[in-house]
């Protein structure tokens, strides 16, 4: 059995300097935990339907839980179908104050089944919801309910955390994007997004995104001149006599990138005569390639002086 957690928020258990570490966190939010494994919740091997959760530290309803070592459990034998079950810790505030890992069966519906929500008297914090698998020995699927806070920003790993984090003004960020629980348009309260999902495929070239990379765009407007010929990286982006040009990335105002997910090419003239219909034809993380006709096909555009482009870049 794994040592009781040391706490802070408990009827007297706070000094001066318990206090430095014990405030920051506990006015952060109401749930959160400290770092990226802290409370985390896996498979345990060896043990039919075994969880495991990490040692750490975490805060709830103004008490921290310091837990030294990891502790393991064995979820309920389930008879048929599947179920879905509740990893949380509670604390309790009648005397002695504890705090302590539970389980609280749910149904096969993926959601939070109730909890004690009692505030100084026993409340529930969620750690992950579990999905067990009858006549199976191994947990199924285990979702991330944890969060962080500090400094004003929260962030959790599941957007099932919304509804334990739901209160008037909460704002979470959760795959990137931030949501507010406010007044809707009907006058309840609810989550509104706050920031808008950006959704993207696989990308053209650079590989897989690293996690933290935000996405980038770039737009601009470039002048091309027809002599300067888009094989010369010392010129000016430019489509050279076939029609081949070369954006240069790092170069005429265009940044670099390390991944490129999306390249739009719109043509641009002071005179009609000059308008041009422009085709990529290769991206690499040094330029994109692209040819440029007039709108009546007859020649190449860049035969006919400076021609303009506008550029649209979406990578990392």
């Amino acid at each position: 059995m794994a040592t009781p957690p040391t706490s802070y928020g408990y009827p007297g258990s706070v000094n001066a300097a318990a206090l430095a570490f014990w405030l920051p966190a506990a006015a952060a939010a109401r749930f959160s935990v400290a770092g990226v494994e802290d409370w985390r919740v896996s498979v345990q091997g060896g043990l039919d339907r075994g969880i495991r959760i990490n040692a750490g530290t975490g805060c709830g309803d103004g008490v921290m839980d310091i837990t030294a070592e990891y502790e393991t459990m064995a979820l309920p034998l389930v008879e048929s179908g599947s179920q879905w079950f509740l990893v949380a810790r509670r604390r309790n505030w009648s005397a002695p104050a504890t705090t302590a890992p539970i389980v609280i069966p749910g149904s096969a519906t993926t959601a939070l089944p109730e909890r004690s929500n009692t505030p100084g008297v026993e409340s529930d914090q969620p750690l992950a919801l579990c999905r067990v698998q009858a006549g199976q020995t191994v947990v199924q699927e285990i979702i991330d309910l944890r969060c962080w806070a500090g400094n004003g920003g929260m962030i959790a790993a599941s957007s099932l955390a919304m509804d334990y984090l739901a209160r008037p003004g909460a704002d979470v960020m959760i795959n990137g994007v931030t949501w507010r629980y406010q007044p809707t348009r009907n006058g309840s309260w609810g989550w509104e997004r706050e920031t808008l999902a950006i959704e993207v495929s696989n990308s053209i070239v650079g590989g897989s995104r690293p996690a933290g990379s935000p996405v980038r765009t770039w737009t601009g407007y470039l002048a091309v001149s027809s002599g300067a010929g888009g094989e010369n990286r010392t010129a000016s982006p430019a489509t050279d006599a076939n029609g081949v040009g070369g954006i240069w990335f790092g170069y005429g105002g265009v940044p670099n990138f390390d991944g490129i997910y999306s390249v739009q090419l719109s043509g641009e003239a002071g005179a009609i005569q000059f308008a041009h219909v422009p085709t990529i034809a290769g991206i690499s993380l040094a330029r994109v390639k692209f040819r440029a006709r007039r709108q009546a096909s007859d020649n190449w555009a860049n035969g006919y002086g400076v021609i303009g482009l506008c550029v649209t870049v979406v990578g990392w």
